[in-house]
This record gives C-alpha cells, sequence and structure tokens, in this order.
C-alpha cells in the first residue's frame, strides 16, 4: 500500500442554504488500495463528504486533493477519469438497457460521436462480468430488481477505470446476499487494480468486517478515524453515537457486533415524549395564521383603494354614495357614476380574476407535482385564444348567417373562448387517458398548445389589420371591455371550485406525495386527478373567456403563497386566493394609470412584474 494518498481531505467546510453548518473542518486521507468507510448518524455530512470530494457541491471551503492536486483544477471530464460515484438508482435510467449504462462508464474517455473502441467494449463486458450482470445485460433497467439495478451502477464505475470509487449507500434495501455479492466485487476491483475507495453506510456491523479503516463523522467533525476492527468497540461506539450500545464478539473473528437493544418500556418513552412536547410549539400554525392575516388586509386593502385611483383620485367618501332606491344610478354625480359602473366593479374582476388563476395554477401544481404546470403550459388558455379569435375573424360571416352578435347577453367572442377552452381541455383530458405519467400529460397540454397558438396566428394572417388587431389585443388579457354582469358567473364560478378544492385539501396533499402513498391511503387519486383538473380547466374558461389570455398569475402567486405558509393546502388554498386577487388588482389598477390616456393591457403588466418576481423567489426559494 502506497504512503501517499490517493485522496487527502483538509479543514473541509460546508454550509447549508440557510446558512447552518454542515461540515465542520472535516480532514481525513486514503491511500491507494484502501476501503474506507464513511459512518455516522443521520445528517452527519457523509453523502456531503462524497459530494464535495466529487466536484459535485460547488459552495464548500478548504482543501481536498486527488493524487496532490486540488480537484478544483481538474476539468469534469478529467475528474471522472480519476473518481467514479455509484447513487441510487432514479427513474431517468428505465429507458436504458443495463449494457448501455455501462458503456456511459466510457463517455469520459470518448470524443465527441466517437463510437466504441474494442477496448472500450472489452471494459464494458469486465465490468459487467465483475458484478455478475452479463445474463440480464441486454435487459431494460426498469424490468430489473433492486440489487441487480444497484449491480449495473457499479460495473459502470467500473468501466470508468478510476482511482477513487465513492459509493453512497450501495447496499441499502438489498438482501444479505446482494450485499455479499457487490462487496466482494468491490473488494476484487480494488484488489486488481490497485485503486482506492470510500464508501458511506449506516451498517456499522458490516463496515466493521468489510473496510480497512473507519471514518466517523459525528456533527460535521471526524470523531473517529482507526482501524475497522476497532470501531465497534465500546470506546468508539462512544465516540460515534454519544452512547453505549449492546456489543458481542462476532463467532468467527472476534470483531464487537452490534446488538440491537430492547425497546424502551412505555412509562419511559411517554415519558421522554412529554419532555419533547414541553420544549415544540406550533411555530409553524403560527407563522401560517399571520401570513393569512397579512393576505387579507392586503387584499381588503388594495380593493377598497384601487378604485379610487386614476387620472383623477377620488375621496374615500365617494364609497358612500352608491346607488338606492331613493339615489339611482343616473342621479349620482359624475364621480361616484365612474366609479360604481367603471372602477369598482373591474376591479373586482380582476381580483376574482386573479384568485381563479392563481387557484387553478395551484391545483395543477399539485396534480401533476410539476412547479410549470398551470393551465396555460396545459394548452387551456391556448384553447380559448382560439376560440376568441376565430369568433371576432369571422364577425362578418357570423352576422350574414343571422347570428346575432350577443347570445344572453353576452358577446359571442366569451362563447367562443369558452368553447374553444372546453375544446382543449377535451383533448389533454383524452391524451392524459393513454399518457400513463404526468410528465407525459405536460408535455402533450404543451403541444395542444402550440397547436392552438399557431391556429390563432394563421387566423391573424388570414383576416383584415383591424380584426385582427381586436384579435391580437384580446390575447394580451385585460379588463378594458368586461362589464358588471361578468361578475356574478365568475364569482360563482371561482366559489364552486375554491370549496371544492378546500373540501379535499387533505387529499391534495396526499397527491403531492405520490399518487402511490395516495391509494395507500383510501385516495382515488386516477379519478380525483381527472375530476380537479375538469374544474380548473372550467375555472380558467370562464375567466379567460371574459378577460383574455393573462399570465404568470397562476404560476407566481401559488409558489408566492408557498414560501409564506407552506406545503399544507388548508393554508395554500386562502393564501392563493387572496395573493392572487391582491396581485391582479394591483396589476390592473397599474395598468390603468401607467400610459394615461391610454389602458395598457394587464397581461403585459403580470408579464413584466411576475417575470423578475419569480426569478426572485427561486432565487430566495430555501
Amino acid at each position: 500500500m502506497s504512503a501517499a494518498p490517493v485522496l487527502r481531505v483538509d479543514a473541509l467546510r460546508l454550509d447549508s442554504g440557510e446558512g447552518a453548518p454542515i461540515l465542520r473542518g472535516v480532514s481525513f486521507d486514503v491511500v491507494r488500495g484502501e476501503r474506507v468507510a464513511l459512518v455516522g448518524v443521520n445528517g452527519a455530512g457523509k453523502t456531503s463528504t462524497l459530494r464535495c470530494s466529487a466536484l459535485l457541491a460547488q459552495n464548500w471551503t478548504g482543501s481536498i486533493a486527488l493524487n496532490g492536486r486540488s480537484v478544483r483544477l481538474f476539468s469534469r471530464r478529467e475528474l471522472a477519469q480519476k473518481v467514479a460515484v455509484v447513487r441510487q438508482i432514479n427513474d431517468g435510467f428505465a429507458a436504458f438497457t443495463a449494457r448501455q449504462v455501462v458503456e456511459f462508464g466510457r463517455l469520459p474517455y470518448l470524443k465527441p460521436l466517437e463510437p466504441l473502441t474494442d477496448k472500450d467494449a472489452a471494459i464494458v463486458q469486465d465490468a459487467l462480468e465483475r458484478v455478475d450482470a452479463l445474463q440480464f445485460a441486454d435487459r431494460r433497467l426498469d424490468s430489473l430488481s433492486g440489487g441487480e439495478r444497484q449491480k449495473v451502477l457499479i460495473a459502470a464505475a467500473f468501466a470508468q477505470t478510476p482511482e477513487l470509487l465513492l459509493l453512497d449507500e450501495p447496499a441499502a434495501f438489498l438482501d444479505y446476499q446482494k450485499q455479499a455479492e457487490i462487496a466482494d466485487a468491490v473488494a476484487l476491483w480494488l484488489r486488481d487494480k490497485g485503486a482506492a475507495a470510500i464508501e458511506t453506510t449506516h451498517d456499522l456491523n458490516r463496515a466493521a468486517l468489510v473496510a480497512d479503516r473507519i471514518v466517523a463523522l459525528r456533527e460535521g467533525s471526524v470523531v473517529y478515524d482507526g482501524p475497522a476492527s476497532l470501531a465497534t468497540s465500546d470506546a468508539a461506539l462512544e465516540q460515534i453515537y454519544g452512547t453505549r450500545l449492546t456489543t458481542v464478539p462476532h463467532p468467527t473473528c472476534d470483531v464487537p457486533m452490534i446488538l440491537p437493544d430492547k425497546p424502551t418500556p412505555a412509562p419511559e418513552r411517554q415519558r421522554k415524549r412529554d419532555d419533547a412536547s414541553k420544549l415544540s410549539t406550533p411555530v409553524r400554525k403560527k407563522h401560517d395564521r399571520l401570513w393569512l392575516a397579512i393576505f387579507l388586509i392586503a387584499a381588503l386593502a388594495i380593493l377598497f383603494v384601487a378604485p379610487l385611483i386614476g387620472k383623477t383620485t377620488y375621496s374615500p367618501d365617494v364609497w358612500l354614495r352608491f346607488p338606492s332606491a331613493s339615489r339611482p344610478l343616473g342621479e349620482l354625480d359624475a364621480p361616484a357614476k365612474i366609479f360604481w359602473i367603471e372602477r369598482l366593479p373591474k376591479t373586482l374582476l380582476a381580483a376574482l380574476a386573479g384568485s381563479g388563476l392563481a387557484l387553478a395554477g395551484l391545483a395543477m401544481q399539485t396534480l401533476f407535482r410539476n412547479p410549470l404546470a398551470t393551465p396555460y403550459t396545459l394548452g387551456v388558455a391556448s384553447g380559448a385564444s382560439f376560440g376568441a379569435t376565430l369568433t371576432l375573424v369571422s364577425s362578418g360571416a357570423i352576422a350574414a348567417i343571422g347570428i346575432p352578435s350577443l347570445i344572453l347577453g353576452t358577446p359571442l367572442s366569451v362563447w367562443g373562448a369558452a368553447l374553444g377552452a372546453l375544446l382543449a381541455t377535451s383533448l389533454v383530458y383524452a391524451l392524459s387517458r393513454k399518457a400513463g405519467s404526468d410528465e407525459r400529460v405536460l408535455l402533450a397540454g404543451v403541444a395542444i398548445g402550440f397547436l392552438f397558438s399557431s391556429l390563432v396566428l394563421c387566423a391573424q394572417f388570414l383576416t383584415s389589420p383591424t380584426k385582427a388587431f381586436a384579435a391580437l389585443r384580446w390575447t394580451i388579457g385585460g379588463f378594458e371591455y368586461c362589464e358588471p354582469r361578468y361578475l356574478t358567473i365568475t364569482s360563482v364560478v371561482l366559489a364552486a371550485s375554491a370549496l371544492l378544492l378546500y373540501r379535499y385539501s387533505r387529499e391534495l396533499d396526499a397527491l403531492t406525495l405520490g399518487d402511490e402513498y395516495a391509494k395507500s391511503i383510501g385516495v382515488d387519486a386516477d379519478l380525483f386527478r381527472k375530476a380537479l383538473f375538469g374544474a380548473s380547466s372550467i375555472l380558467v374558461g370562464v375567466i379567460v373567456s371574459f378577460c383574455g389570455p393573462i399570465g404568470f398569475v397562476g404560476l407566481t402567486v401559488p409558489h408566492a403563497a408557498r414560501l409564506c405558509v407552506g406545503c399544507e393546502h388548508r393554508q395554500l388554498i386562502p393564501a392563493s386566493l387572496l395573493g392572487g386577487a391582491l396581485f391582479l388588482a394591483a396589476c390592473h389598477t397599474f395598468a390603468r394609470i401607467a400610459i394615461y390616456p391610454s389602458v395598457l393591457p394587464v397581461g403585459i403588466v403580470t408579464s413584466l412584474l411576475g417575470g423578475p418576481f419569480f426569478i426572485v423567489l427561486l432565487l430566495r426559494r430555501k
């Protein structure tokens, strides 16, 4: 064994994004041919140490040297030729065969578009043989067991022919036979190649038997660094875990083995629970209620102040000059008429539309567990835009065949938008039944959105400039052409949707943890998703049909609400409703006064404000 270390870690420090220390000056060496086990309690910093060593984490301080050279001086390709990392399998590998995954290990040595050479093929074959994986080398990974998948990942690391192998709990969730097979394969490879390995594990018994040396971390610092056979002694266990554990000698090698202790008696366990409860306080719920109160006060304030603001700012007493039986609307003074006919209804409609868009965005992000899933990315808004554009550019033909411009007192463009949204929703729903995954449903929605957007552009190109401008103006979004009677249907649909989502807020919480978990606790995830998807689409269809497509509300507001009140939907739903009302009412007010006497479309304002605001949220999100 060479005295020169392959890896030298010196005074390694790492903080979390919140400033909490993860590693507090970790130092140790790994020499060639050595197998080091990195152990410790949960959160001790084991995986973080591996990530820093492979340069997968960047914000660390201290020194990490590979063969005497700082890892920061290596290019990513050079480092991959020296260090291989084995982590837990993920779904992204599912579409590849085992052989293809192992061939990825040769990528650091290949030029762009260069095929595998005979040497590469021989290395891949040898790696598969070492883990006994040739019998399933041409099968897809999603058809293999957990132990077989782990073998494939280790073979891919062997194929990199590294000098240092980093193994992140390679035996987790594996049976004893698979653990032994993997341990033997790694030991044989280290002996043949003269390489070194660091392995994180929670199984100190196994580490004491297979490792040469154990480095134990506790609260981000090294508390034990010595021979593996001595790590399970009483003194070492006291250092590593801060408590005494029961051990017995191994029958064949006399290495102490840890035995599980008998469960704590009920009275003692209850006493510990009572002591813990005295130290805990419901800070989160108080915090949530505070934010909901702030949202409510801010929303009421904007609804009170916004209608008063314009070219002429009215005094608050205009609220008292409301129309009544003794004082009809026609007898009010000019400021009161403008306030009650124009400013207040449109401000209220903006608040309702903002609440509806935020609520629909929250529902879509939850149902598809995707932060980018909104009714707009799912094509509903594009479908509504196509329906409205089609009625606007075909108004002459529609009038020629005798169809009135108003049906039930509502312009045809509104009906066209609603039908377009319904058509887009139906298409996405039909595709979702065959999609097989949330990601594919989202991609189907994006594709449908592009299809309808192309049809909108085609319709605008083929019509007259006047009609094309009218259609374009509608697709930007705004409240200039909205009427007070739109308030009734918007408020009814919004109230029904909000009550439905709030009624099933616990089911929404369960869906965020995955369909399988939701089904295991009694939630019919498939039916529930489709019902809420339909309800959210109807809500968006109604809003878009009145106001046009207004972007960023359904994307930004739910994220802001999560940052303030957490992820529980009992708080998220009211926070999103109030936040959406506050955001869009403020944007509408700004749009009215920004370039007076013209009125800026509110869709432009939401994009100008929502885009940077969303970026700030991402940067500040913890």
